[in-house]
């Protein structure tokens, strides 16, 4: 039965990751828009990229084939992206050692990717270690540093709350791992009616964006730009309370077809993510619409093409983890 219901769960996630993957996709295409200010709330896509990531998450069997797993789903795609990248956007030829210099920013500025990875790891120890069985006390541990952070190096003369890497690391680390427990039972889940927990959702996510406005009039207010995050991660937690509660509303409101469209797009949120950092800049020089639409049919058509990509090396590399494990246990045998 829980298995069941495990499925069923997941119509209603995708079709809230995908908000969230074109939360992102907005706030990144700043450039293609007649005003750059129209580019908003790509902080809250991220926070609830990771909290339904942290629910998402299975932390079963052992640890290397765990983790292993975890890398070829992320890094083989990064890497193509990445080269791609450069190719794009540096002249050619470029030298052997540019080349190399410049792909390894654009890896590292895929900063999203590291932080899936590492917050996977971190789960999977502070699980096995039993941590989350005392949420309360990690939630003061985690807090207490981002209070600290924040006071000692976060810029309140501008924005910088997600600009500073390490500082927002923390930040989504502990969205991710709300995910996580919500799956887990440490957190209740809320019993409030789905349509009520949306509502409040949009009217925080409201409120950041109106949060944010002022602080861009009125600098003093960027004293309080943490403010911003806590309601982006109150948005986060409501919004995936509510599409947990509305699984059975959401599954009888839209058809087969509908559904089967949302989980196909869902299922290249990844994939979205690293494509639309090809083409936004390239196609800026065209104007509104014709440079945003031109990004949105770039940016999904090589999505389709890596998730193909990524679906094939992903079985190929974990068939050959298996394979190598098996044996190696033969030989110990």
């Amino acid at each position: 039965m829980e298995k069941t219901i495990e499925k069923k769960q997941l119509y209603a996630l995708n079709a809230l990751r995908l908000i969230a993957i074109l939360l992102v996709f907005h706030s990144h295409s700043g450039p293609l828009y007649p005003a750059e200010a129209l580019a908003n709330g790509g902080a809250v896509g991220n926070a609830l990229f990771f909290i339904i990531s942290g629910y998402l998450i299975k932390t079963k069997g052992s640890f290397l084939p765990w983790i292993w797993n975890k890398f070829v789903r992320l890094y083989p795609q990064t890497v193509i992206v990445s080269a791609v990248y450069v190719l794009m956007y540096y002249p050619v030829p470029l030298p052997a050692r540019e080349f190399c210099t410049q792909f390894c920013n654009r890896l590292v500025g895929f900063w999203f990717v590291g932080a899936i990875f590492c917050f996977c790891a971190l789960i999977y120890v502070l699980d096995r270690l039993n941590v989350f069985d005392h949420f309360a006390v990690y939630s003061v541990i985690i807090w207490a540093a981002y209070v600290v952070c924040y006071i000692l190096f976060v810029d309140k003369s501008q924005w910088s709350v997600e600009n500073k890497s390490f500082f927002r690391w923390i930040y989504y680390f502990y969205i991710y791992s709300l995910g996580f427990c919500l799956k887990k039972g440490v957190i209740r889940r809320s019993k409030r009616p789905y349509k009520r927990l949306l509502a409040v959702a949009l009217g925080c996510f409201v409120l950041s964006l109106g949060i944010k406005l002022l602080m861009s009039k009125i600098s003093v207010l960027m004293y309080i730009q943490f403010t911003v995050q806590i309601a982006g991660m109150i948005v986060a937690i409501l919004a995936l309370n509510a599409v947990l509660s509305a699984e059975e509303d959401y599954r009888s409101r839209f058809s087969e077809k509908t559904i089967g469209v949302i989980n196909f797009l869902s299922r290249m949120s990844f994939e979205i993510y690293l494509s639309q950092r090809l083409y936004i800049r390239y196609f800026q020089r065209f104007p509104f619409p014709v440079g945003w639409l031109c990004t949105i049919a770039a940016t999904f058509v090589t999505a389709f093409l890596l998730n193909l990509l990524a679906g094939k090396l992903s079985k190929h590399l974990t068939y050959k983890m298996k394979e190598r494990s098996t044996e190696k246990q033969k030989a110990q045998g």
